[in-house]
């Protein structure tokens, strides 16, 4: 029986795998930023740029690309080709060439709603993959989502990101990550939550906190969303400082959105 038992988590692992991304720092503090729901296309592009330059002026900073890092428009979609100011393959390339001077900063890339969503499914045409590509780094795609393990000397923070989350609260605590980060609704806030863990030698239950962020938004107020009485994204990222510690506490773990982030840089 419990060889059949591991045989059924190593077929799940196997499933899972190709979705890791594995990092490690000797640096006293690290940060890490999901930029999400980028939409290049239909983005506040100065925002973006002016932002993405900031995070990359910081040092021992990394960033991994969630989902809908293009907005993607079809004839067919919600989203408007007219109202884009960048269309197609385009979007694939001015992005990459943006991404592509600091891609050793860049850990892993994701699929969307809207490029993979509408892309890849119909015409088996990925622009995530493609600008994994484009910037050098193709095993950084990791398609729906993504286990990042990101050690800062001993201590180990788990981060799981993944795009198209329902709205409820919840839905990947089973994912039992440090950091749950939460896309596509376009809101940017967090949330701590307790989980309680096990020492089996101790035999006594760990209460842990744990974060669910929502990752924000660089997108403009979109016509469909206007005429649907969609609320407003907030614009905007959070930043993850983690400490080096010696041994994984919740007080080595900080979350800032850009905005208080930018104001601690600065005193």
């Amino acid at each position: 029986m419990g060889e059949y038992m591991k045989a059924k988590e190593d077929y799940i692992y196997q499933d899972l795998k190709k979705h890791i991304v594995r990092f490690r720092t000797e640096a006293d503090v690290a940060y890490f930023v999901n930029l999400g729901d980028i939409h290049w296309g239909l983005c506040n592009k100065e925002l973006f740029e002016k932002t993405f330059q900031y995070l990359m002026s910081i040092p021992n900073l990394y960033v991994g690309i969630g989902g809908d890092a293009g907005n993607g428009a079809t004839k067919l979609s919600k989203s408007d080709l007219h109202e884009e100011w960048s269309v197609g393959d385009d979007q694939v390339y001015q992005l990459a060439e943006i991404l592509k001077p600091y891609a050793d900063r860049i850990l892993y890339i994701i699929e969307g709603n809207h490029w993979a969503g509408r892309l890849k499914h119909d015409v088996y045409f990925t622009p995530e993959k493609m600008l994994a590509t484009l910037i050098g780094k193709p095993d950084i795609y990791k398609e729906e989502f993504c286990f990042l393990y990101f050690n800062v000397g001993k201590n180990c923070f788990v981060h799981f990101i993944q795009h198209l989350s329902p709205k409820r609260d919840g839905v990947w605590d089973w994912v039992n990550a440090d950091v749950t980060w939460r896309e596509h609704h376009h809101q940017r806030y967090k949330k701590e939550k307790v989980i309680i863990e096990h020492n089996k030698f101790e035999k006594t239950p760990c209460p842990r906190i744990v974060y669910e962020v929502w990752s924000g938004t660089f997108q403009v107020y979109p016509n469909y969303a206007k005429y649907h009485g969609m609320r407003v994204g907030v614009p905007g990222c959070f930043i993850a400082q983690m400490n080096k510690g010696n041994k994984h506490k919740s007080t080595d773990l900080f979350l800032w959105t850009d905005d208080e982030f930018m104001q601690i840089m600065k005193s």
